[in-house]
């Protein structure tokens, strides 16, 4: 059953651009523009599936692990895999009772805000950075790690690239280092596999200007299609907005959570009529 969060704080509150946003709203990946409302601006979502818990639980496991908190906070077997993907991290200190320290250049979790539009901002949250060094720790059921990303995708990926641009702007190196660690959390021993990548700060700088700036323009313009000035976001104004390929509607083999109140699912596609696109670009 979808929930959905109270508009309490203004368009600021759900307005905003982020690695998955990008990915919802735009048509990379079959994303599509109206998802993003529903999800976004509307504030819809769904509880977490069992799958999605376990890869929460393991991603709050390492974030306890690296900062001095109890590893074992949803129980031993989570508390194994987070230890093996911490035993991954190259140059850790001796002891971690404490935490990693931020003076010595260590980042765990860090929340993010940057400026990239006058109405929407960039939030994201990287989950452990040193230097230009930045990991994104992934989960999967998948033992032979299927779905990986291989370095030569990582070096031109969205989130790692524009995380970095957040990170390192305002004094940027020649290169960055950034990987994707992939953590089995099914049955049987726990199991990681570290993909690394190299990428050229001038990389960094494409991705941003060319991808999610971009990406922040199209989600300003798709809010003010959508939503009549000083109207509060309705249900209703999802029908001003721009509906993806059909291949949306089942991306990674599972049916669209918006099915049962968006007029552009399989079932009712044909007669739905799409909103000009020129009006967002």
């Amino acid at each position: 059953m979808l929930r959905s969060l109270p508009y309490l704080h203004g368009k600021e509150r759900y307005l905003r651009v982020s690695p998955s946003a990008i990915s919802t709203a735009l048509h990379l990946d079959d994303g599509c523009p109206r998802k993003y409302y529903y999800q976004s601006v509307l504030g819809h979502w769904r509880p977490a599936s069992k799958s999605s818990k376990i890869g929460n639980d393991v991603h709050e496991a390492i974030e306890n692990g690296l900062t001095g908190r109890d590893i074992n906070v949803h129980g031993s077997r989570i508390g194994a895999i987070a230890t093996g993907a911490i035993r991954t991290i190259p140059g850790l200190p001796d002891s971690l009772d404490e935490g990693l320290d931020p003076a010595d250049g260590w980042g765990v979790e860090t929340r993010c805000d940057f400026p990239c539009h006058p109405l929407v901002p960039f939030t994201c949250r990287v989950d452990l950075h040193r230097h230009a060094w930045i990991r994104d720790w992934k989960t999967t059921s998948n033992k032979s790690f299927r779905w990986a990303k291989t370095s030569y995708e990582l070096a031109e990926d969205v989130q790692l690239l524009s995380n970095a641009y957040v990170l390192l702007a305002s004094d940027p190196p020649d290169m960055v280092e950034v990987e994707h660690a992939n953590v089995y959390v099914g049955a049987g021993r726990p199991k990681i596999e570290v993909v690394p990548a190299i990428t050229p700060w001038s990389q960094v700088e494409d991705t941003w200007f060319e991808t999610v700036v971009p990406a922040a323009t199209f989600i300003a313009n798709l809010y003010q299609l959508a939503v009549p000035e000083n109207e509060t976001p309705k249900l209703k104004y999802a029908e001003r907005v721009p509906y993806g390929p059909e291949s949306a509607c089942n991306s990674y083999n599972r049916p669209c959570e918006f099915t049962s109140i968006c007029s552009a699912c399989p079932a009712s596609r044909v007669t739905t009529r799409l909103p000009n696109m020129d009006n967002l670009l």
